[in-house]
């Protein structure tokens, strides 16, 4: 059982490198100005907002142990450091505290799983 289908390292893996291709496609538009950026922005801001909303104190039983210890620490903080709409002057700094969160949070890849 499990509240975000996280199971596995390799499964939380897989659902944080798909946020990191979000902020990844975010920063290349960026790169051109921020109004080709800001739907890339604004998706990523989405998906966050909604794996966030989807955690509540009566949901935490049913996390996985995974997404206790690794998922949701990632979500909680990238949500809560994501980057303001409404300042796009912020918007690069704030992607790269997202993609360093991320990256920390991820699970390491071993042969022990």
């Amino acid at each position: 059982m499990s509240l975000w289908g996280v199971e596995s390292k390799d499964d939380c893996r897989r659902e944080i490198d798909k946020l990191l291709a979000m902020v990844d496609r975010a920063e290349k538009r960026l790169q051109v100005n921020s109004i080709t950026a800001r739907p890339a922005v604004e998706e990523l801001k989405s998906h966050l907002k909604d794996l966030y909303d989807k955690y509540n104190h009566t949901a935490e039983p049913q996390m996985s142990p995974v997404e206790h210890a690794w998922f949701w620490p990632a979500i909680q903080d990238a949500y809560v450091i994501a980057p303001n709409l409404s300042s796009p002057k912020t918007w690069a700094e704030g992607l790269e505290a997202v993609r360093t969160n991320l990256r920390y949070r991820r699970p390491p890849e071993d042969t022990h799983e």
